[in-house]
């Protein structure tokens, strides 16, 4: 098998559009978000965008069910 050369590839290289993707956007605001907002928001809201792991598995559940089957 060969090897593949992943060294030419970088993180800013597959993150460099000029526009954010819905993901980035999420992320910002779960970090940036004024924290008076923040707690305005029901428990369970607040519990994932404290945590980027429960952030990252509700995004995979939703974008699993919102894309096309590529099958």
């Amino acid at each position: 098998m060969k090897a593949r050369n992943m060294s030419s590839r970088t993180a800013t290289s597959c993150c460099s559009s000029s526009t954010p993707d819905l993901t980035e956007v999420t992320a910002r605001f779960a970090t940036l978000a004024p924290p008076d907002f923040v707690k305005a928001l029901p428990d369970v809201v607040q519990d994932i965008l404290d945590s980027s792991i429960a952030l990252g598995a509700v995004w995979a559940i939703a974008l699993h069910q919102i894309l096309p089957n590529a099958r």
